[in-house]
């Protein structure tokens, strides 16, 4: 650019007072789109490989969720084949149990132990949990309330 014409851009236009000399209205888009001309040639390799890695990108999603559909295909056959031998399986298990034990008294134990087990652990288990709900919210255990801070977890 000329210095020349850098200089006129300084130049008051159009100020009130005695008249100016004539000229030509500046095109400033024109002069804009001129300057920025070689910089916009100097992207269009820059977007021409945006545009590369934009399509490879989208290849390889389109790759993905077809990879992604195929395996979720697979383990639903998989899942619905597996879950005819649970159901076997599952309706077998009352006829084995009844030809064991016909009255259920194996069952009957083991529900017993484990509301044995239910009834001693759930006091120590609620005392735990309350003395928890206090630390969090940095209130005081009542007092007569166990502490069950140095318990194991």
């Amino acid at each position: 650019m000329d210095w020349r014409h850098f200089l006129t851009r300084f130049r008051p236009a159009a100020a009130p007072g005695p008249a100016a000399p004539g000229g030509v209205p500046v095109d400033r888009a024109a002069e804009a789109s001129a300057e920025l001309a070689a910089v916009f040639a100097l992207l269009a390799g820059t977007e021409a490989e945006a545009a590369r890695i934009r399509d490879a990108g989208a290849a390889q999603a389109r790759r993905i969720l077809a990879d992604a559909d195929r395996d979720a295909a697979v383990l639903e056959d998989d899942t619905n084949a597996r879950a005819g031998e649970v159901r076997a399986a599952a309706a077998q298990q009352p006829v084995r149990t009844a030809q064991g034990e016909p009255d259920g008294a194996a069952a009957a134990a083991e529900l017993a132990a484990l509301r044995q087990r239910m009834a001693e652990r759930l006091p120590r288990l609620v005392d735990r949990a309350f003395g928890d709900v206090c630390t969090l919210l940095d209130v005081a255990a009542p007092a007569g309330a166990p502490d069950h801070s140095a318990t194991p977890r």
